[in-house]
């Protein structure tokens, strides 16, 4: 399965008009968030994605707003929002869990860590979140702190999923890391393949 993973384009032409481009190589696209800048002209940017005619999983960042996004999804004919679940595709398992950015906890997804890592125990598998998990390359901004999600490290420490991708730090586009057996990604907003 070739996977074309894009994060916080915000809005930005040129960039999803590259992933359009890309998409002709990709089997599935995911959007890790920061689809827009505030929310702004996102209809638009969702009806723009719907007209590649490919499937798109999608998450909010920390610039929209949950129940907005998943509502226009739904609308749409080839655009599914997920939050906080697991997703089941047969030749990998997708966990999900959007929004955040500015944590270094997220309760909503720890009460289900323990039944999302059973979820992947054994199979192929993508962690996708809008933040990235604390203390890798892929959290840390300008000025040197890490500001990754320490509940998205711990889960990824302990459960091993196959790829971890995030975005939400734009000073770490396409940087890799492993954690582990987990390779570690922020793909940016021109996106990248990823074969599983």
């Amino acid at each position: 399965m070739k996977i074309l993973a894009f994060a916080d384009p915000h809005g930005d032409g040129q960039a999803l008009e590259e992933i359009r481009k890309k998409s002709d190589n990709a089997d599935l696209i995911i959007c890790v968030g920061d689809l827009t800048v505030f929310g702004h002209e996102q209809q638009k940017l969702i009806d723009f994605l719907d007209n590649i005619g490919k499937e798109i999983i999608m998450l909010h960042g920390n610039h929209e707003d949950k129940n907005s996004l998943k509502k226009m999804c739904e609308k749409s004919n080839n655009i599914k929002f997920f939050h906080n679940e697991v997703v089941d595709l047969i030749d990998v398992v997708l966990v999900i869990h959007g929004g955040g950015g500015f944590s270094s906890r997220s309760s909503s997804f720890e009460a289900n860590k323990e039944e999302f890592g059973k979820a992947i125990k054994g199979k192929k598998s993508l962690f996708i979140t809008h933040a990235p998990p604390h203390n890798t390359k892929l959290d840390v901004p300008y000025d040197k702190y890490h500001c990754g999600s320490k509940s998205y490290r711990e889960f990824i420490d302990k459960f091993q999923p196959t790829i971890a991708l995030c975005g939400h730090i734009h000073e770490c586009f396409g940087k890799k890391e492993k954690i582990g057996k987990t390779i570690a990604v922020n793909p940016g907003p021109k996106g990248m393949i990823i074969s599983l």
